[in-house]
């Protein structure tokens, strides 16, 4: 064969190759598509929902500790994981990975959990401590 047709035939393959490819690509898609996060939400320790970025007061007078709870629609995504931050930059107020809200000061912070499945869905919820509830009241 000359060096004309084996260059034909190699540049035909290689361009069946990648319509196969994308074709099997989206088939395998479309049968088995990535479920994403639909809904992300904050709740009390009952699964009462709370409504986004509602204020919610907290009694410190036990513990600095607040632990948080929240709820993502679907619950067959692909990645479960959220991450949480606060708007508190100074370290005064600090939020765990698992949702743990430790007030080295008494002040109000929003806190916001996002899904990390790449969807984009976020919850916010402003903690607002009690008036008097430092236990610590030194500080």
């Amino acid at each position: 064969m000359s060096k004309k047709v084996v260059i034909v035939v190699v540049l035909v393959e290689c361009v069946f190759a990648v319509l196969l490819v994308s074709l099997l690509g989206l088939m395998v898609e479309s049968i088995n598509p990535r479920e994403v996060v639909t809904e992300l939400y904050f709740t009390d320790e009952n699964g009462t929902r709370y409504a986004e970025g509602i204020s919610v007061e907290v009694d410190l007078s036990a513990s600095l500790d607040v632990q948080l709870y929240w709820r993502l629609l679907s619950e067959t995504a692909t990645n479960q994981e959220v991450s949480f931050v606060s708007d508190v930059i100074d370290g005064s107020v600090v939020v765990s990975d698992t949702g743990v809200v430790t007030f080295y000061k008494i002040k109000p912070v929003a806190v916001t959990v996002r899904a990390m499945d790449g969807s984009g869905i976020t919850a916010t919820l402003i903690l607002a401590p009690k008036t008097g509830t430092d236990p610590n009241p030194i500080d």
